[in-house]
Parts: structure tokens; sequence; C-alpha cells
């Protein structure tokens, strides 16, 4: 049995658990702008440095198990939906590393979904909680904005996608970083 593989799914995971807990009281007590992409950003990064000490099957969802429990039975009380995205988002990059066998595109896609899933998740409970007549809400508001942007209502859903695209992208990038980043630590800490 591989203690240290436990040890580093422990350490990563709450890691991203004592982050999920301190850090999302603060930025949702401050009531920061993109919270999810926010949160969801650094998530990534912590997992996917993770998952270069532990490039195994199950290693990334693993230390999403862990910080999932972590969030539920901290201070902050019973939260179901972070919960849900915790496990969520340690689910896709888990499928992401695992067909792309932890490459560096793998991490981009990873991150980059992870990072995307953030208002989709929203959308998701939002819709679960407050019954369809939320989405009534959403697209109105997507409606303006389209209109703000000089978009065609008949194309108003573009606006969405884009918003989408950018998140991917901006989650790919932090994959990118966070790809160099557990490379160079863990031949730091090899040493």
């Amino acid at each position: 049995m591989n203690y240290r593989r436990f040890a580093y799914i422990a350490v990563f995971g709450g890691l991203w658990g004592v982050w999920e807990i301190f850090a999302g009281f603060v930025i949702h007590a401050l009531n920061i702008p993109l919270k999810g992409v926010v949160m969801s950003s650094v998530a990534a990064m912590i997992m996917l440095v993770g998952r270069r000490f532990v490039p195994e099957r199950g290693a990334t969802f693993s230390m999403g198990a862990v910080a999932a429990v972590l969030k539920l039975l901290s201070f902050s009380g019973f939260m179901l939906s972070p919960f849900i995205a915790i496990l969520i988002e340690s689910t896709i990059a888990e499928v992401v590393l695992t067909i792309s066998k932890n490459t560096f595109p793998g991490y981009f896609v990873a991150s980059g979904l992870v990072v995307m899933w953030s208002p989709l998740h929203r959308l998701l409970i939002q819709g679960l909680i407050f019954s369809n007549r939320i989405y009534i809400f959403y697209v109105e508001l997507l409606r303006r904005a389209s209109k703000l942007l000089g978009v065609p209502e008949s194309k108003s859903i573009m606006v969405f996608v884009a918003y989408l695209a950018i998140l991917f992208l901006f989650g790919g990038t932090v994959g990118i970083v966070t790809w160099f980043i557990g490379k160079n630590l863990r031949k730091e800490l090899e040493r």
C-alpha cells in the first residue's frame, strides 16, 4: 500500500477544502463578482497540482471528495450546493485527465471545463431551488445584455455561449500555468 499517495490526496484535498471554507466565506461576504469563477479557478489549480503528485486514476476525484466533505462539515453549515459543485468539478477533471493520460492538453481542457462549469452549476441549482421561473429572469437578463451589446435578440444565446467560451479559455490558461507550477513544485520537492 502506497501511503504517500494517500498523504498527497489528503493534503491537496484538505488544501482545497480549506480554500473552499475560508476564501469562500470571504468572497461571498464581500460579494465579489464572479465568485464561482474565482473559486473554481483556484480549485482547478489545487487539484491539478495534486494530480502531478498522484497521476493515477481516481486521485483527482478523491481530492474532491476530501474537499467536499470538509466544506459540508464546515462552520458555514450544511450547504449542499458547494458540496455538489466540488464533486462535479473533481469528476470533470478526473474524466478529462484519465482520458488524456495527464497530458498538457488534458490540463488545459480539464481546467477550462472546471471553470466553465461554474455558471452552469449556478443555473442548474437555482432551477432546482426556485423552479423554472428563475430561467425567465435569466432569459430577460440575457435579452437585455444582448441589446446593450448590440446583438440582435434572435442571437442573444450567442452572448451566453461567448461568455462560456471566455471562461473556458481563461480556465485553460489556468491549466497551462498549473501544468508548469506542478511540474516545478514536484521537481523541487523530489530533490
